[in-house]
């Protein structure tokens, strides 16, 4: 029984491909991003609880950037993602907004997704007080005012935390 030889095509695609596996892994250090690390993101839009629906994805990015035995590990700019747990619209009789936002990730240096934990809670301005007051005294119509609306800027800044520890590739 004879041995076919080997394509030309697959010994080339060998040897090109060996000596980058091992060219990488040479020049990537292995670092560990501990639990706890805190991250802070800066949310991308303004979000409000009159406009943003339970569960939407909010866009954030990284603050600043997370350094981890001198070496940064999340740079900043790196995309971020946060949910939006719980919302409540502006109500009748006063009532305010509410929103809560929980950071979900955000990108680290080799595109591994680093899971956060932390929420921002918001409410808006409650108005219950003076509009029951009014009613009685002027109008009982003063009971459809409405409370504020609970609003996050753009450029507001949430303090989130590595919720376990991730191993991460960094170029030497």
């Amino acid at each position: 029984m004879r041995l076919k030889k080997p394509s030309t095509g697959l010994v080339v695609c060998i040897a090109i491909i060996i000596p980058f596996l091992i060219i990488s892994n040479v020049c990537a250090e292995e670092v560990e991003i501990p639990a706890g690390t805190p991250v802070a993101l800066r949310f991308a839009q303004t979000i409000s609880s009159e406009e943003a629906a339970l569960g939407q994805t909010v866009s954030l990015s990284a603050a600043r950037d997370v350094i981890v035995k001198g070496k940064v590990v999340i740079k900043a700019g790196a995309p971020a993602q946060a949910s939006i747990v719980k919302l409540e619209k502006k109500g009748a009789i006063g009532k305010a907004g509410e929103l809560i936002v929980s950071a979900r990730s955000v990108t680290a240096v080799d595109g591994t997704e680093v899971p956060l934990r932390d929420t921002m809670s918001i409410t808006g301005r409650e108005k219950v007080g003076g509009t029951v007051a009014l009613s009685a005294i002027i109008c009982p119509l003063f009971l459809l005012r409405k409370g504020e609306e609970a609003r996050i800027m753009s450029g507001s800044e949430l303090r989130a935390y590595v919720d376990y520890p991730v191993k991460i590739k960094i170029e030497k």
